[in-house]
C-alpha cells in the first residue's frame, strides 16, 4: 500500500525528474514486496484533503498515467482518491479523458470511513482511522546529523532484495525485528547519500 498526501507537494518547487524517479522507486519496491508476499498487487491511497491548485502537477500526472498503463496494468490493485475537495472536480475533468478503461476502473472516490472497506484496520495508519501506530516523519538532509560522503552513494540490487526478504519475514515473525531495523538504517543512510549526490554543486 502506498499513501500519498497531496497537500505536501508543491509543483513549482519540485524537480519533476526526481519526482518521476521516486514514483518508479516506490512502485517497484511495493510491487516486489507484494510479489514476495503472494499477491503482486499494489494499491494506492491518494489523500486529497486540503489540496490547493499548487499541488496539482499535470506533467507528472500524465507521466504517472502512462507508466501505470504501460508497465503496471496488472500490478495495480486499486487507487483510492480520498476526501476529494471541490477544487478536484475541475482537475478530474482534465485527468479522466487521459485514462484507459483498465486504469479508470480501478480508481475509486471515497471518504475516510470507507477506507475500512478496502484496508484492514490493523494495517491502516491511525492518521487514516486505523490501528497501525506507524507515523512517517520527514527528516531533511540539512538537519540530519549523518556525515555524508557522496562518493559512496551506491547500493546493490542484492541489498534491496535482502531488505524485501527480511521485511516479508518480519510481517510474520517477530524475531527478525532487530535485523530489519539494522537494514533500514543502512538503507536510510544510502537514500540520504543519493539525495545529496543529486544536489546542484553550486548553490548561489
Amino acid at each position: 500500500m502506498i499513501y500519498i498526501n497531496v497537500r505536501y507537494y508543491d509543483s513549482k518547487s519540485s524537480d519533476l525528474e526526481q519526482v518521476k524517479q521516486h514514483a518508479i522507486f516506490l512502485m517497484e519496491t511495493a510491487k516486489d514486496y507484494k510479489i514476495a508476499n503472494g499477491s503482486g498487487k499494489v494499491s494506492i491511497v491518494v489523500n486529497l484533503a486540503d489540496m490547493i491548485s499548487a499541488n496539482f502537477d499535470l506533467p507528472f500526472v500524465k507521466f504517472l498515467i502512462t507508466v501505470l498503463e504501460a508497465y503496471y496494468p496488472e500490478s495495480m490493485g486499486v487507487c483510492l482518491l480520498l476526501n476529494a475537495p471541490f477544487i478536484f472536480n475541475g482537475i478530474w475533468a482534465i485527468i479522466k479523458p487521459l485514462l484507459d478503461s483498465v486504469v479508470a476502473s480501478k480508481i475509486k472516490f471515497i471518504n475516510q470511513p470507507q477506507l475500512l472497506d478496502y484496508i484492514n484496520a490493523d494495517s491502516l495508519p491511525k492518521a487514516f482511522g486505523g490501528h497501525d501506530p506507524f507515523e512517517y516523519k520527514y527528516e531533511s538532509v540539512e538537519n540530519n546529523q549523518i556525515s555524508v560522503d557522496t562518493s559512496k552513494a551506491e547500493i546493490s540490487l542484492q541489498d534491496i532484495k535482502n531488505h524485501l526478504e527480511i521485511t516479508h519475514k518480519w510481517s510474520t515473525e517477530s524475531n527478525v525485528t532487530t535485523e530489519r531495523q539494522t537494514q533500514l538504517i543502512a538503507l536510510k543512510q544510502w537514500w540520504l547519500l543519493y539525495i545529496e549526490s543529486k544536489r546542484p554543486k553550486n548553490n548561489l
